[in-house]
């Protein structure tokens, strides 16, 4: 009994591992769309560190794939034009797999016991994560949109600001 436990909780932690991985390289490729050197470079060093972070399990290094990944993407949306609106919204869903991968792959702390941090049914939990991908799109479209001043965009950035703070210092 114990050892067909041991080995389907291998197969889940190798495939966590193999979407993870998946996740973090697609996003690092989007940056390949960019004939910049500067995004490829980052884009690279991204990708390194998404493959160091998911097979070695370091929590410190998945914190540094993760922002290595997300500056990669932002730099080519910033520097070049053959990225755009739905490579962003894409690169926000491959983000969002990325974080959830490496939660689940990366090694235990120290800590003396398991936390349940959310115990909350799937339609609330899944709620957070598909907001951000509408936020995203939403940015990225607006984002390349033609600049004209408004005060009503002020004013709906402003809310989605506020929106983003309640959001995230709701306690539940």
């Amino acid at each position: 009994m114990t050892a067909e436990v041991s080995v389907a909780h291998g197969g889940a932690t190798v495939l966590a591992m193999a979407v993870t991985a998946g996740a973090g390289l697609a996003a690092c490729a989007l940056t390949l769309l960019a004939e910049e050197r500067p995004v490829r470079t980052v884009g690279i060093v991204a990708a390194v560190a998404v493959g160091a972070a998911v097979l070695s399990g370091w929590r410190w290094l998945g914190s540094a794939a993760t922002l290595a990944t997300t500056a990669a993407v932002l730099l080519a949306a910033a520097i070049s034009d053959d990225v755009g609106p739905g490579h962003l919204v894409v690169a926000s869903v491959l983000l969002l797999v990325l974080v959830a991968g490496l939660d689940r792959v990366e090694r235990p702390g120290r800590s003396a016991g398991s936390v349940v941090l959310n115990r909350t049914r799937l339609p609330r939990r899944a709620g957070v994560p598909v907001l951000a991908v509408v936020a995203t799109a939403g940015v990225a479209v607006t984002a390349t949109a033609p600049v004209v001043p408004s005060a009503g965009l002020v004013l709906l950035g402003l809310a989605a600001g506020l929106g983003a703070l309640l959001v995230a210092t709701r306690s539940t």
